[in-house]
């Protein structure tokens, strides 16, 4: 418009200043990287990364309210997702400092933009810039469009010409290496193969997958290293795949998008081992698979195999034997072996209506450490699991939703 109002455009310094990052995928760390190099100090959260992956991005590894409360400018680098809508509402900005400044470029609907219009009419966000939105178009009457203090582009994150070129090439590029007989790297389905190995594999796909949903209901932190073990006549079959399934467990509650091709991709970008052997060798079981996940947090290792009639058996859970079917609703428990320590959990589950389908305790020494698993018919509310770990001899308790 041929002003020139220099003195109304007066910024601020982003060196020495501290970013939240909020995802640390492939763009998530992009950005740590280049913020390290104007000299800011940055921080991270992302549930599947390590403080070594971060570390190697120039950032310090947070919780979600260290970020918050800590950051100056925040950016958001999520997938769209039931767990990631309205991520940033009232109660996330609540926490932040005042005058703290907020760029979105992932997508629609992370930020509660009421509450955003809510915080930057306070202060408390001193201005936002926004590449995507909860409707795309946002309506002509949004706020958003008159505040002074909000940048908008519209969606405009992958429009330059070289984006486009890319993209057509790498769509060309899959296809001459698929007639080549080659691996897309990034198929949208499962692997290509024959449809006598599939059925085959199809019950240690479902049991590498019930694992996989155990060890996230358990473990504690950000994965730092996975690895899996196959023993038996397993050893010798396309164990890839059925890995593939183990991580699609492990991960399915922290991505929506995930699946037998961008599993172990997910895990690499966050700097994730994964270790996989075979050893064709035979215990008390003719197929066994061994997975452990090490977090900064905790460690665990769950055992299963298939029963005769094909089915998926939980065998050991950290060193406990069991012989568990992963179906339904289940409650562990990580307790001392002390008398009154399950008659105390069934009065909290039955004093709340909840009916027990089976119970397996394993221990390692009388009144040493044990572990209970109860299957159950009815939910179990978070704040009864909170009550549940307040009685004296119980060390964790953890739902899990088979």
């Amino acid at each position: 418009e041929g002003r020139w109002d220099r003195k109304k455009f007066v910024g601020t310094q982003l060196a020495g200043k501290t970013l939240g990052v909020i995802g640390a995928g492939k763009i998530g760390k992009l950005v740590c990287k280049d913020a390290a190099g104007i000299g800011m100090k940055v921080l991270v959260y992302d549930p599947v990364v390590s403080e070594e992956e971060a570390a190697r991005c120039g950032a310090s590894l947070v919780s979600m309210n260290a970020l918050l409360k800590k950051s100056d400018y925040i950016t958001i680098h999520v997938p769209k997702s039931p767990r990631t809508h309205h991520l940033i509402a009232a109660p996330q900005f609540a926490k932040m400092k005042k005058g703290v400044r907020i760029v979105n470029c992932s997508r629609g609907g992370v930020i509660d933009e009421e509450a955003l219009l809510a915080a930057l009419e306070k202060g408390k966000v001193a201005g936002a810039a926004l590449d995507v939105y909860e409707t795309e178009p946002p309506p002509e009457d949004s706020a958003l469009l008159s505040n002074p203090n909000v940048v908008l582009t519209p969606h405009l994150g992958a429009s330059t010409v070289e984006a486009q070129l890319n993209v057509a090439t790498d769509v060309a590029g899959q296809v001459l290496e698929f007639f080549d007989g080659k691996f897309p790297a990034s198929a949208v389905n499962m692997p290509s193969i024959s449809a006598e190995i599939l059925e085959s594999h199809q019950p240690f796909f479902k049991l590498a997958n019930k694992i996989g949903i155990l060890h996230a209901a358990i473990m504690k932190g950000s994965i730092s290293s996975i690895t899996i073990k196959y023993e038996g006549g397993i050893s010798t079959m396309e164990t890839g795949l059925v890995t593939r399934n183990f991580l699609i467990g492990l991960l399915k509650t922290r991505f929506e998008e995930v699946n037998i091709v961008n599993a172990p991709i997910l895990l690499k970008e966050r700097g994730v081992e994964i270790t996989e052997s075979s050893v064709d060798r035979r215990t008390r079981f003719i197929d066994l698979i061994v997975a452990e996940v090490r977090t900064g947090k905790s460690k665990h290792t769950v055992a299963g195999t298939l029963s005769v009639t094909g089915e998926p058996r939980i065998v050991n859970i950290d060193g406990y034997t069991f012989d568990l079917a992963p179906e339904g609703l289940c409650v562990l428990s990580m307790h001392k072996d002390q008398p009154g320590v399950i008659g105390k959990v069934g009065t909290v589950l039955g004093n709340n209506d909840i009916n027990i389908a089976g119970m397996q305790v394993g221990r390692e020494t009388v009144r040493g450490e044990a572990l209970m698993v109860i299957n159950v018919d009815d939910e179990v509310p978070e704040k009864l699991l909170e009550e549940i770990k307040k009685y004296k001899h119980i060390n964790t308790v953890d739902l899990v939703a088979f």
